[in-house]
């Protein structure tokens, strides 16, 4: 599988692709779902469906056009859900209709907002839809936030004294944080 060079309909860079390609190959296979946390109008959705063949892919972001809802409407495996990642209630709520469908994921991307407190927010919440040997990606995470990989570990180990699924190891790549959920 190859990156596609003239794929313009997301925002991801090619060393971000790259960055995933990497991952990937870490993972030791590639993913068949897959749920993205801050989607913008679609495009990152879109490389998601024509890099692999996913079984699912899933989009959550705070607001969908009409546009990118009919781009969304002709694939039957692209769910979007609307949420707000900085409201508890809203996280939780999405949630709560993910479990009801038992679904869960080998990737997990969070590029919403990029603050500290709802990516802590967030990763609490939707680590435990995580398959065994899934990722939860950080991306664009800020190199000056030295210590927001830290905090994620944190509350990583503190999640699994409640029966989460246990971190297996960490990955910090310059766009990325990634940490793999135990097989």
């Amino acid at each position: 599988m190859t990156i596609k060079q003239n794929y313009t309909g997301h925002r991801k860079d090619m060393e971000t692709l790259r960055d995933y390609f990497y991952i990937f190959k870490l993972m030791g296979r590639w993913p068949r779902t897959l749920m993205e946390l801050g989607v913008d109008n679609g495009g990152s959705l879109m490389l998601w469906n024509d890099l692999f063949e996913l079984e699912r892919i899933v989009g959550l972001d705070s607001v969908l056009t009409a546009k990118t809802r009919e781009m969304l409407d002709r694939f039957s495996h692209i769910h979007f859900f609307q949420f707000d990642q900085r409201d508890k209630g809203s996280v939780y709520k999405i949630l709560k209709q993910l479990e009801s469908r038992k679904w869960a994921f080998d990737v997990i991307v969070d590029d919403c907002c990029h603050d500290q407190r709802a990516i802590i927010m967030n990763l609490k919440a939707f680590w435990k839809l995580l398959n065994p040997g899934g990722m939860y990606i950080v991306e664009d995470w800020r190199a000056n936030e030295k210590n927001l990989h830290m905090m994620l570990l944190e509350e990583i180990h503190e999640m699994t004294d409640t029966g989460v699924p246990a971190m297996e190891s960490i990955t910090i790549l310059p766009s990325m944080i990634v940490f793999h959920n135990e097989v």
